[in-house]
């Protein structure tokens, strides 16, 4: 990696463990060992990139890709994890009392 490509690794790095933790770092740990080029890229896009853009707020970044991953249907591995980062993130458990 060079120049940029090592800033988008160390931002996106530390915004996977700022929303999912040690959760976060299995997921990509297993990756590597059958995909690399995959690990790397999912650090650097969807955390380095997008996670980091300005605008929202991660608490809200989190639900929309929970509600993406459920409407989805087929990515329960992904939305087990996107709960979880949700629920680090600020979200709660509790439903509305609507």
């Amino acid at each position: 990696m060079v120049g940029d490509d090592r800033e988008r690794f160390q931002r996106g790095w530390a915004k996977l463990r700022e929303i999912d933790g040690q959760a976060g770092e299995r997921v990509v740990d297993a990756l590597r060992d059958v995909a690399p080029d995959l690990a790397r890229y999912t650090i650097e896009f969807p955390f380095g990139d997008v996670y980091s853009r300005p605008g929202l707020d991660l608490k809200s970044r989190e639900i929309a890709t929970v509600a993406a991953l459920t409407a989805m249907g087929t990515a329960e591995p992904q939305l087990r994890v996107h709960i979880h980062g949700a629920l680090n993130v600020g979200w709660t458990r509790r439903r509305s009392s609507r």
